[in-house]
């Protein structure tokens, strides 16, 4: 076998191809095909429905952070009642004697603390 013998890089090609192009400053290169000299129609896309998308990517961001937000306060919700359910069987002892007069702030804080 020929240790010589190299597989021939077609990156470099291509980069010949247009280095020769600018150093001639044609510019023939970056507007034309350099092998049948076809010339390049470039368009810029813009999706016709840009504001819809949008629209659509916000209300999808909006649904996600709200869906987790009713998840975090199910779990404290849950959290609390289960409080409430074991200090119904101590006569409130545990709300009294914190000294809260609403159930419903001191139970939604005591789920809360749970979680943290």
């Amino acid at each position: 076998m020929n240790s010589s013998y190299s597989q021939p890089n077609l990156t470099n090609a291509v980069d010949l191809d247009l280095d020769q192009g600018q150093r001639h400053k044609e510019g023939f290169a970056f507007a034309h095909c350099t092998t049948c000299k076809a010339p390049y129609h470039l368009r810029v896309h813009v999706a016709a429905d840009r504001k819809w998308r949008t629209l659509k990517f916000r209300f999808f961001v909006t649904r996600d952070i709200l869906s987790i937000f009713l998840a975090v306060q199910l779990v404290i919700a849950s959290l609390a009642y289960l409080v409430y359910l074991i200090d119904g069987y101590q006569q409130s002892w545990l709300r009294l004697a914190w000294g809260f007069d609403s159930e419903l702030s001191f139970y939604y804080i005591c789920g809360k603390i749970s979680i943290t």
